[in-house]
């Protein structure tokens, strides 16, 4: 597979796919219609803020896949995104 026209950053892939991560567990207990009309305005919302368009994000992810341990590696990444952004929430991080 060729590489994606756009190529997409790590860091953005990341913020992207934990942005994504966390809208998808707010809406986990919200179904039928609403959670799709919602799902898809802040799904676009997560596009517009890294100003990707979903063909070059799945296009992204689609090379990725690819790339032995590239995939691994930017979801322990946005797996250490999420504990941050959790201990900062909570008032737990340490800092140096």
């Amino acid at each position: 597979m060729e590489a994606p026209e756009v190529k997409l950053t790590d860091s953005i892939l990341v913020n992207i796919l934990t942005d994504s991560y966390i809208l998808n567990s707010a809406f986990n207990q919200t179904y039928g219609v609403v959670k799709d009309s919602i799902g898809k305005v802040y799904s676009q919302q997560i596009l517009d803020k890294y100003q990707v368009s979903e063909e070059i994000l799945e296009a992204n992810i689609q090379w990725m896949y690819q790339e032995p341990g590239r995939m691994d590696t930017i979801f322990q990444a946005m797996l250490d995104r999420l504990d941050y952004l959790e201990e900062k929430l909570s008032g737990e991080e340490n800092d140096p």
